[in-house]
C-alpha cells in the first residue's frame, strides 16, 4: 500500500495514487510503509529505518504525527529493535504470505520435515520445491529461527501447528 501524506488516503501501490493524481496540478506525497501489522489494539504500521537513515532524512521523524492527524499508527523502529536479519527474513517470506497451501501439500510437507532437519534437506532430498517449504513458513506450517541468522538451505526447521509466533515476536 502507499498513502498519500497530504491527504491520508491509502493506495494498492504508488502507481495507483501517481494514476490519480494525473492530470492534476497538485503533486501528491507517497509514503510507502516496510510493515503493516495486525495487533490486539488494532492495525499498526512499522517503517524500519537504520539510525544512520534517520539522522541523514531526519524528516522521517515527523512521519508519525502526520498519519496521526488521519487516524493511522505509524511506529517508527530502528536497528535496535528490528535487526536487520529479521527484516530480511520477513521481506523475503512477504510474497509468500497470501499463498495458500492445499491439504495435500501441508500433509507432505509435515510429513517430508519428520525426516528433515533444514530447509535444504526439504528441497533437496524431500524434493519439495523452494516456494512450498517458504510458504509453509509464512503461513505457520513450519518454524524456523528468523532472529539470528538469514534464511537459507542450512536453516533448521520444525513443524508448527499453523502458528505464526515465529512470525510475531517483535519487541514493540
Amino acid at each position: 500500500m502507499t498513502i498519500e501524506m497530504n491527504t491520508g488516503r491509502f493506495f494498492r501501490s504508488k502507481e495507483h495514487l501517481d494514476s490519480s493524481f494525473e492530470g492534476l496540478r497538485c503533486k501528491p506525497r507517497p509514503y510507502t510503509p516496510d510493515f503493516e501489522a495486525t495487533l490486539e489494539t488494532g492495525t499498526v504500521l512499522i517503517e524500519s529505518k537504520h539510525s544512520w537513515l534517520i539522522e541523514k532524512s531526519p524528516e522521517i521523524l515527523g512521519y508519525p504525527s502526520i498519519l496521526q492527524r488521519f487516524g493511522v499508527r505509524l511506529v517508527l523502529v530502528d536497528e535496535a529493535y528490528f535487526p536487520e536479519v529479521f527484516s530480511q527474513n520477513i521481506r523475503l517470506l512477504h510474497p509468500y504470505q497470501s499463498l495458500r497451501l492445499s491439504n495435500a501439500e501441508k500433509t507432505r510437507i509435515i510429513s517430508a520435515s519428520a525426516s528433515a532437519a533444514t530447509i535444504g534437506d526439504l528441497i533437496e532430498k524431500q524434493k519439495i520445491p523452494q516456494k512450498l517449504v517458504l510458504t509453509a513458513v509464512a503461513n505457520g506450517f513450519l518454524h524456523a529461527d528468523l532472529h539470528t541468522r538469514r534464511l537459507a538451505c542450512s536453516t533448521c526447521i520444525s513443524t508448527q501447528a499453523s502458528s505464526n509466533s515465529s512470525l510475531e515476536r517483535l519487541p514493540l
